[in-house]
């Protein structure tokens, strides 16, 4: 998604905000036995094909910050730190 903003005064156009978002296709729960397919992405315009040919390189990076913050959480404590728990006393 790009969001343009503009100068009122000047009208001059700028880049406010991007971002990217993920759509997931699940079967109708309704008829499960239905197959579809979701159409793939044709980027046409050179804004489209350079966005979605950063797309492995993006993807590879956010995964690697989930790994990240998996290992961090995993190392942090859900104890109330105004109780005993885990303190073994």
């Amino acid at each position: 998604m790009k969001v343009i903003g503009e100068d009122l005064t000047t009208g001059e156009r700028y880049l406010a905000a991007t971002c990217f978002t993920s759509f997931v296709a699940v079967p109708s729960h309704m008829n499960e036995e239905t197959e579809f397919t979701v159409p793939a992405v044709v980027p046409e315009t050179a804004e489209e094909k350079m966005v979605c040919g950063g797309y492995e390189k993006r993807r590879n990076h956010r995964l690697k910050e989930r790994d990240e913050y998996k290992n961090f959480a995993a190392l942090l404590s859900t104890d109330l730190p105004w109780s005993d728990e885990g303190t073994g006393d």
